[in-house]
């Protein structure tokens, strides 16, 4: 079993490798994610644990979204996905630990199921996810989490999907882009994604009704640090960014 290399300073990420071919699509990286906190859950139990920890629920520090990402990802850049990273910048007590560990399998119906290896834990303070980068790419499509229209059918005012985002950077409090562009897909190594192809329903959770789904490409003026994630089911694996790894190199001058 994997454990923590010290009490007093708690790891914040712990990755798994997904076990079995081919991986879901990494368009159900939303209810992936729901699924995979699920399993959790359920080894949570196994071993003792009450409930999750707070920060595995929301609640304090919410505004500075200290609770828990689970984060699908693609590697490999074929469309599928092949890690799921849990980080939560509050860290993760032993006990959660142990359920992260022994959380088994994780499926999205009964014909599909994937083994979650245990991979990494610790607290990493770059690369993956975690860059830093001044370019962040979409890695899944962003979802705009407020309701855009009024009853009369008409955009309402500064809920157009760039507003709802950098809206929500400033309410948490992190540098706000130089500029963002909008693609029409979501490229990875291999393949290219529509965002709109994207699940955007996971058990009870629903995007608002005429949500928008984009992919931001974000140029910051200083290299910021991830992992980025924005909008609606941004702590189950929709709105993940990627940092590019030239970003840094490329535009210093």
């Amino acid at each position: 079993m994997i454990t923590p290399a010290a009490d007093t300073i708690l790891p914040t990420t712990f990755t798994w490798r997904l076990g079995g071919d081919p991986g879901p699509s990494l368009l159900k990286a939303f209810p992936l994610g729901d699924a995979v906190r699920n399993a959790v859950m359920r080894a949570g139990n196994a071993v003792g644990l009450a409930r999750l920890p707070e920060a595995f629920h929301g609640g304090p520090g919410r505004r500075e979204h200290r609770h828990a990402y689970w984060l699908s990802e693609d590697r490999d850049g074929d469309g599928l996905i092949d890690h799921v990273t849990v980080h939560a910048t509050s860290g993760l007590p032993r006990l959660l630990v142990a359920a992260l560990a022994g959380a088994g399998s994780v499926w999205l119906d009964r014909t599909a199921t994937w083994e979650l290896i245990p991979q990494t834990l610790g607290r990493p303070e770059a690369g993956g996810l975690l860059g830093p980068a001044r370019i962040w790419r979409p890695a899944t499509a962003y979802v705009t989490p407020r309701h855009r229209m009024t009853d009369g059918g008409r955009e309402r005012a500064g809920e157009d999907a760039e507003s709802q985002l950098r809206r929500e950077m400033a309410e948490r409090r992190m540098p706000i882009p130089v500029w963002i562009q909008w693609q029409d897909r979501i490229h990875l190594m291999r393949v290219g994604l529509a965002p709109t192809d994207f699940v955007s329903v996971a058990g009870r959770q629903t995007a608002p009704a005429q949500a928008l789904k984009r992919a931001p490409v974000m140029l910051f003026a200083n290299p910021v640090t991830g992992p980025l994630s924005f909008g609606f089911g941004s702590h189950f694996g929709l709105g993940l960014m990627r940092p590019d790894p030239q970003s840094c190199a490329c535009l210093q001058d």
